[in-house]
């Protein structure tokens, strides 16, 4: 059964535990295949679907807008049972957005501990969307002072402080990956 609000707490039966696993979508479909997963794949399969969003901040005819992009470009996450995933995996191959369920070889592969909390911590246990940090940089040195990047700094390889982004590189879903998370930087010296 899908939850209410993203987060909260389900009944999981007894037998194999349901555990987070990776849908690759094509890029900029991440929301039509999160619909496409509601609407074709029953609601036993799986507890709950989820698309983590970011903060970004641009700039539009002039003016500041905030909006929520996806965090991971490409991924959804399907809280499922390893047993239920090849049937999961049939009902959506056919759809256009839908290119796969992260394997290694043969066997699906669940999201590690490290990936969970990391993914958690960004959007505040999957509350809501990862929201924006605040930073400053001393003699060359990052420090981020609020924020969900707080204590991610050895992550951080970039910083575009015109665009307020931060690029984090690490070890996810099994390759070296680098994606963008909303730094602004307050003070320079």
């Amino acid at each position: 059964m899908t939850p209410e609000r993203p987060g909260e707490e389900q009944h999981i039966p007894d037998g194999e535990p349901r555990l987070w696993y990776v849908l690759w979508s094509t890029c900029r479909n991440e929301e039509s295949l999160l619909e496409k997963v509601h609407d074709k794949v029953p609601a036993e399969l799986y507890d709950e679907v989820w698309l983590p969003r970011r903060e970004e901040f641009r700039v539009v005819r002039g003016e500041e807008k905030r909006l929520e992009t996806p965090l991971f470009k490409g991924y959804l996450f399907i809280r499922a049972r390893a047993e239920d995933l090849h049937d999961i995996h049939c009902r959506l191959k056919k759809e256009k957005e839908y290119l796969g369920i992260l394997k290694c070889e043969d066997d699906f592969v669940s999201l590690s501990e490290f990936e969970e909390k990391l993914i958690d911590r960004l959007t505040s246990h999957r509350r809501k969307s990862a929201g924006q940090s605040v930073g400053v940089i001393r003699q060359g040195v990052l420090h981020i002072l609020d924020g969900p990047l707080v204590g991610l700094e050895p992550y951080i390889k970039k910083i575009d402080r015109h665009k307020r982004k931060a690029w984090l590189e690490m070890e996810i879903f099994g390759q070296h990956r680098r994606f963008p998370a909303a730094l602004e930087i307050v003070e320079k010296t």
